[in-house]
């Protein structure tokens, strides 16, 4: 695999960022409901600093909590682990929260139904992925370690 400069990488990314909302504010590429705000190519930079800063800091220990408590250990594990799977969905279904007001559920119950709606969909969509990275196709492949502790691997 070719190594590339990690700066020019996010240069190229931001540059990329940046064209797609002008093209997209500007109106000269139109797409529906709100695009800056879920387009892929609008938020890639943010994804890819994501990306960077979270292997700049992986051996590092200033991301590394241990708490007390396992169950807390084991709590934010599952969360980082549901952390892109959420990303993914959130955005789809917002529509959730007008709709359920529409029909007369109050404001912070039609959000706890939506955070409840997006962290099962995501835990779904985790599961699924863990399946199809277990099958023979991806075992020749280096996997990242799974987390033995999580929550998701106790109830499946």
């Amino acid at each position: 695999m070719a190594k590339y400069n990690k700066m020019s990488v996010l240069v190229l990314l931001l540059l990329t960022s940046i064209a797609f909302r002008l093209l997209i504010g500007n109106g000269i590429l139109p797409l529906p409901n709100r695009p800056l705000d879920w387009f892929p190519l609008c938020r890639v930079f943010e994804f890819g600093l994501g990306v960077y800063i979270g292997k700049a800091f992986v051996h590092s220990n200033c991301f590394r909590f241990k708490f007390r408590y396992s169950l807390l250990n084991n709590f934010l594990a599952t969360l980082a682990i549901l952390s892109f799977p959420l990303f993914l969905v959130h955005i789809i279904f917002r529509f959730v929260i007008t709709d359920l007001v529409n029909l007369g559920i109050t404001i912070p119950l039609a959000i706890i139904i939506y955070i409840v709606l997006v962290l099962f969909l995501s835990w779904v969509i985790t599961i699924i992925d863990q399946r199809i990275q277990s099958t023979k196709l991806f075992t020749k492949q280096k996997m990242l370690p799974n987390l033995q502790g999580g929550l998701i691997n106790r109830l499946f």
